[in-house]
């Protein structure tokens, strides 16, 4: 016998399983492969980054004029910068949402830097103790993040070791890339302060690697793909825009049924166009800048 239906009923009905439906979408496919971010131990990796930037001017303002430019071009035409050190993280917070409060900060940074002169040394003891915190789910997705001020007004150098921080955490595929590739896509946002946020979009090809021979039953993952990045810095100071591509490879090991960090080998180029402008958003000046990073990250005893 059939059971007549309220057509308020039937509605409520369909919205519901319309509700069930995107819920699944949205979730998409089941994740099995994520980090162990233990909730009582501090982690310790070893840093090495190089970076390599070369500017040059694609529109002088006008009143460049009154200055050396040619002598401004010498010093930052092109510039290599290179340091080493160690990085310090903890879960400071598990909130109810899964998601863990990740507080990371640089325990020691020593770098040189070299203008075409020779290497001279870098000054990054205002780098020293500068902490930064994450708010990331166990997949490395990043869900809010704050500190970044800090690092960008440390007299210099922020740069880095900003992306070690970000790659400390670089976000897993949903399952392990078991004989074929595995794609992943998603949006950064990094907050450098109330005025200027950075996004930029990840879209990798994920791969099985070798695992090193000294790490038995390691999980050991690589990477390729292509990145975007625009920005704004609303500042009445400073109004400045940034457009920019580029590639990043490189090589994930996580440990044993533990799924910590072990190790994490990257390169990352950029192509980058950035912009001055004045206050009623005309353009000031531009320049293009590429920026070559190589980083490695290697888990070490506190």
């Amino acid at each position: 016998m059939r059971c007549p239906r309220s057509g308020t009923a039937a509605v409520a009905l369909a919205l519901l399983l319309l509700g069930a439906l995107a819920g699944a979408a949205e979730a998409g496919p089941r994740r099995n492969l994520t980090y162990n971010l233990p909730e009582d131990r501090l982690e310790s990796f070893a840093l090495e980054v190089r970076q390599v930037v070369e500017t040059s001017f694609t529109r002088l303002p006008p009143e460049s004029k009154d200055y050396d430019v040619d002598d401004l071009m010498s010093r930052i035409g092109r510039s290599e910068s290179k340091a080493t050190g160690r990085l310090e993280r903890v879960v400071a917070r598990a909130f109810r949402d899964g998601s863990y409060g990740l507080v990371t900060r640089v325990a020691a940074l020593e770098g040189t830097t070299d203008r075409g002169e020779g290497p001279r040394p870098l000054e990054l003891n205002a780098l020293v103790g500068k902490s930064l915190s994450l708010r990331v789910l166990s997949s490395g997705q990043v869900v809010d993040s704050f500190g970044w001020g800090h690092l960008a007004g440390a007299s210099g150098g922020g740069d880095l070791v900003a992306d070690a921080l970000l790659q400390s955490v670089l976000r897993l595929p949903n399952t392990l890339p078991r004989g074929r590739p595995v794609m992943a896509t998603w949006d950064l946002r990094v907050p450098v302060d109330a005025f200027l946020q950075r996004v930029q979009s990840w879209v990798l090809t994920w791969t099985e690697a070798p695992a090193p021979a000294d790490c038995k039953r390691c999980t050991a993952l690589s990477y390729t793909g292509t990145l975007k990045e625009v920005s704004r810095d609303v500042h009445p100071a400073r109004p400045m825009s940034l457009e920019g591509e580029g590639t990043v490879e490189g090589t994930l090991i996580l440990g044993a049924g533990s799924r910590r960090l072990q190790q994490h080998d990257w390169t990352t180029r950029w192509t980058r166009s950035v912009r001055s402008h004045r206050a009623n958003d005309t353009l000031r000046g531009e320049l293009s800048q590429s920026v070559e990073l190589t980083g490695s990250l290697r888990a070490v005893e506190p």
